[in-house]
């Protein structure tokens, strides 16, 4: 493309290439990997909607920062934190602020909960909630006006000019930001033992997860089976968590972060024999994957324990 003076939005499915790319080496545990491809995105991206891709929330994660697909895929709610807090919009975007700030109280949130502190992650919340629910009132009024400007008057016989860099299109982000507060909501009641009403949240967020269609990589970066399962491995509900991941593997099979939960969980219910066998298929799923992964760790030394 550099050789051929070829500009990036000449070639909208190579930036659709790396955000595929990074997905697959997510899967395969590959994430140094991933981090360092995903470098490439910014770059790879161009000024109109064809190589923004603003009507995919993925694509407007990233466009944030390239580096919160894997953040998010890999449940790091510390590192998303400190992506967004340096992160900063461009004037004349408010569906990508909106976002920003969305993202923000989803991270504090579910770190909130994995530090315990669940009032704090209570109020992000609500704050997401309120923040969700204005947007998409507005969203609903015959005033509302979109972020993005029409195009530009053309002379007679031209054709009408692109918005340059325009911004994203709300309602793909309100539709996955919706998941991800049942979601939070789901983790929250977890915490507080309530773990009837976990059930019926996340039974919710996984039905819109499903909703949101079928898209390549997927539109909804982290599997709501799998956000269950680990809310139930912190409330030690062994038989409930396998069973969310067990779900979570259907949806993505032979994945690395599912096979890992279950064994977890099997490990929990003191069953060593199953707990073997999926670390063991856990470790063949991830054979090519960092080798400092702690998880791989974990799994090997539970191997090399059980005599496996």
């Amino acid at each position: 493309m550099r050789e051929q003076h070829v500009d990036p939005d000449n070639d909208w499915n190579y930036v659709h290439n790396l955000m595929y790319f990074v997905a697959d080496l997510l899967e395969e545990g590959k994430f140094a990997e991933a981090k360092r491809i995903s470098t490439r995105i910014s770059g790879a991206r161009g000024k109109f909607e064809t190589t923004l891709y603003i009507n995919l929330a993925r694509d407007s994660i990233s466009r944030l920062d390239p580096q919160l697909p894997v953040a998010l895929r890999t449940a790091d709610f510390v590192r998303v934190l400190a992506l967004l807090k340096n992160n900063t919009v461009r004037p004349g975007m408010p569906n990508l602020e909106f976002l920003r700030r969305c993202l923000l109280d989803l991270a504090s949130g579910m770190d909130s909960v994995n530090q315990g502190n669940l009032s704090a992650a209570g109020r992000m919340s609500e704050r997401l909630d309120a923040e969700l629910y204005r947007m998409s009132q507005a969203h609903k009024q015959p005033a509302f006006m979109p972020a993005m400007p029409p195009p530009a008057a053309a002379a007679p016989n031209e054709p009408p000019k692109l918005a340059v860099m325009p911004d994203a299109l709300l309602d793909p982000l309100l539709r996955n930001l919706a998941v991800m507060s049942l979601e939070l909501r789901g983790c929250i009641s977890a915490a507080r033992r309530n773990i009837d009403e976990a059930k019926a949240l996340f039974t919710r967020a996984a039905a819109d997860e499903k909703a949101l269609g079928y898209r390549e990589p997927p539109s909804y970066i982290r599997p709501v089976g799998e956000t269950e399962g680990a809310a139930m491995l912190r409330a030690r509900r062994w038989s409930d968590a396998k069973e969310a991941f067990e779900r979570a593997l259907l949806e993505r099979p032979h994945s690395g972060f599912a096979l890992y939960g279950i064994a977890t969980a099997e490990e929990g219910l003191g069953d060593s024999q199953a707990a073997s066998k999926t670390y063991g298929d856990f470790l063949k799923a991830w054979k090519d994957a960092d080798p400092g992964i702690p998880q791989i760790g974990r799994a090997r030394a539970y191997l090399k324990a059980h005599g496996a």
